[in-house]
């Protein structure tokens, strides 16, 4: 499903072949199934790919990743200078698109809703 938001065919198999590329073609399908326009759903994937970048830079098995790492990957956010990775939205959407919409990752979904409350609060 990537192919519905990206044409060059050497990004696709850039996002195909990066870790947890399987985990992005799964995400884009299902912003296709709620029918995200294009330049919405390319940020929401790009979002992801930065997450999953994040991820594979700190030796993490996408099956291990727990409440605490999205606290980390906020304040990772905040300072991020990884080339190709700035945030294209408020940090707090970002990030709760990426852990709620994308499946495959062992997250207990309460402590990531809290930690994305308390910073939305502090960043108003």
């Amino acid at each position: 499903m990537l192919v519905r938001y990206f044409t060059r065919p050497s990004r696709i198999e850039e996002l195909h072949s990066s870790s947890g590329g399987h985990l992005l073609e799964g995400f884009a399908n299902q912003l296709s199934q709620s029918r995200y326009r294009r330049v919405a759903a390319r940020k929401h994937i790009r979002a992801a790919e930065h997450f999953l970048h994040w991820i594979a830079h700190r030796n993490l098995s996408i099956t291990s990743v727990e409440g605490r790492y999205a606290q980390q990957f906020l304040d990772h956010l905040k300072r991020c200078r990884c080339r190709g990775h700035h945030p294209p939205m408020p940090i707090w959407q970002l990030l709760w698109s990426i852990l709620s919409g994308m499946q495959g990752f062992n997250l207990q979904f309460g402590s990531q809703l809290r930690v994305l409350r308390n910073y939305r609060a502090n960043t108003r």
